[in-house]
């Protein structure tokens, strides 16, 4: 195995462990956000795929956030978030 195959593996069991410790609404939160395949979204996409309002889906978003699993970044359009991958 070369060092980048070695890396890739620690960082997806680091990946897996923080999976482990989110909620249920996290955990479905974040299969079905990363599901839709694009990395950068913004609150209306996952209120909407969730069926929650923009708000809760906003404090979904900022936990996941919180837990590692998505960053925000600073780009077009502002207040993205984006899949940590």
């Amino acid at each position: 195995m070369c060092r980048a195959e070695g890396r890739r593996l620690a960082v997806d069991r680091c990946f897996e462990l923080s999976y482990q410790w989110l909620t249920q609404s996290q955990a479905r939160a974040f299969r079905l956000i990363a599901a839709v395949g694009e990395p950068d979204v913004s609150v209306p996409g996952p209120a909407a795929a969730l069926g929650v309002a923009a708000d809760v889906a906003e404090e979904l978003l900022e936990s996941l956030v919180a837990a590692a699993m998505w960053c925000f970044r600073q780009a077009k359009p502002p207040g993205t978030a984006r899949l940590r991958a």
